[in-house]
């Protein structure tokens, strides 16, 4: 941690809140893209503590009489932000109908924070709304084509990654397993999305079940899980599944009045297993999760990563957590731990060189994902066969590959770094900040040049470079 804790009096309570780095390092960059753009989007991965953030925020903002509207979504969020802020906290339903009854004037507040943001309910909030806009998510892009996101925030900060979270110890380690149902091609699309029903003539069918409690029975007895079901149905079927086999288990849906008990109970519980169709997927806070089960398919990388990211926390106990796909996720979206150009992704800027997802394979020992390059299963030692590769590179870069090897990646000419580039599969955005932290701007609008990038792209990724500790010079290992 860094940073003296701040004291903040809110009648009877004494909030401190303290920093770590890389949240000093968000609430600086925060304020730096906040002084040439009033709506500047927050991207933290889910535990990295964005509440924390937007309400050191929040709290320094309301000392200097400065009027903030925290906006949320569920009544979990709410409490939440109501124990770390001085703000006015409210549902962003309950605000669009005192704003439409003409109860509330937003422009009354200096600055709105939503969390959640990625959910995109907050349009109709800042129609009129003139101050300052901080949108929380750790999934910065939204479903909806009409607004997407960085026309309503306009700019985005990315203090860490996952991987860097997990390294820190902030993020527990996944180890990721997976399963194919049987008729997985018969899944149809509307609207980029797997249909409902579909999904429930794939996923809620024995086949699948038997998947599913093999694995709890195998490595998951005596834990805490949660599992992630593609509608009402099916949630009730899975539910019903563990109940037979004596498992702790409850269960969630929209359908039901009275969800809070079951949540607390599970939550109460040391190896509770709860069963939900879209209910706890943001916002749900239960740091002691050891697995989660993804018992469906989608095509939204924003799903993926925040159903996974529901056991991502870390305790004092739990450093590691185990993921089960049922629905070739992984396969198609990539691991949750893997770098993603979120930058690109929230002004949808497309690039297709660098836009995909690494091919993976399974074990066939213990149904572990592992990249395709492993040649030993990291979780159970068993050997992959060795896969003959293609014969397509010439002799003469093949020689250019040993002639460049060991050497120091700020010895390359621009031309050698991206033929190491291409063989080491590094994305681009790696190799322009290479560029600029041991070539130098010269060398790197050359490479844009050669490129015809627009002004507005270099520009962004020169505000991305210069807020980043500089990459080290490192030998080329090819």
């Amino acid at each position: 941690m860094c940073g003296t804790p701040t004291p903040i009096d809110r009648g009877f309570i004494f909030l401190m809140i303290q920093l770590y780095d890389y949240q000093e390092l968000a609430v600086n960059q925060l304020r730096e893209k906040m002084r040439y753009s009033k709506r500047v989007c927050l991207c933290l991965p889910t535990g990295g503590g964005k509440t924390i953030i937007f309400s050191h925020i929040a709290n320094e903002a309301t000392k200097r009489s400065k009027k903030v509207l925290v906006c949320v979504h569920r009544n979990e969020l709410k409490e939440q932000a109501e124990r770390t802020t001085n703000a006015t906290v409210v549902m962003v339903e309950t605000l669009n109908n005192k704003i439409k009854a003409g109860e509330i004037n937003v422009n009354d507040y200096d600055l709105i924070i939503i969390d959640e943001a990625h959910i995109g309910n907050f349009r109709k909030v800042l129609d009129n709304y003139n101050g300052y806009v901080i949108g929380a998510t750790a999934t910065p892009v939204t479903t909806n084509k009409d607004y997407p996101l960085h026309l309503l925030l306009q700019e985005i900060v990315i203090p860490i990654s996952i991987n860097e979270l997990i390294n820190l110890g902030r993020l527990a380690k996944p180890r990721t397993f997976a399963r194919v149902p049987e008729k997985l091609n018969e899944l149809k699309k509307i609207g980029g999305e797997y249909t409902e029903k579909s999904l429930n003539n794939v996923f809620d069918n024995r086949q699948v079940f038997n998947g599913i409690l093999e694995d709890y029975k195998n490595n998951c007895i005596g834990k805490k899980g949660i599992v992630f079901c593609c509608s009402i149905p099916h949630t009730i079927s899975v539910y019903n599944q563990f109940l037979e086999i004596g498992a702790n288990v409850f269960m969630v849906h929209s359908k039901m009045k009275e969800r809070a008990e079951p949540v607390e109970k599970y939550k109460n519980s040391k190896d509770g297993i709860i069963i939900n169709c879209g209910i706890l997927t943001t916002g749900f806070d239960c740091p002691d999760i050891d697995f989660v089960m993804i018992n469906r398919a989608t095509t939204s990388d924003a799903l993926w990563l925040q159903m996974i990211g529901r056991g991502s926390r870390t305790t004092k106990t739990k450093h590691f957590f185990n993921i089960y796909d049922y629905g070739m996720n992984v396969k198609n979206l990539g691991f949750w731990q893997q770098e993603r150009e979120w930058n690109n992704i929230f002004f949808n800027i497309k690039d297709k060189k660098n836009i995909g997802v690494p091919p993976v394979k399974t074990c066939k020992s213990c149904n572990a994902v592992v990249n395709t390059s492993a040649k030993i299963c990291e979780y159970c030692g068993a050997e992959f066969e060795e896969q003959i590769k293609k014969e397509y590179e010439t002799k003469l870069i093949e020689l250019t590959y040993e002639r460049l090897n060991g050497k120091y990646i700020n010895s390359l000419t621009i031309e050698e770094l991206i033929l190491v580039a291409e063989r080491k599969k590094w994305k681009q955005q790696f190799v322009e900040r290479i560029i600029y932290h041991n070539l130098g701007i010269d060398k790197l609008n050359d490479f844009w040049n050669n490129k015809n990038y627009k002004h507005g792209y270099r520009i962004r990724r020169l505000d991305l470079f210069k807020s980043e500790t500089p990459t080290k010079n490192f030998k080329v290992n090819l």
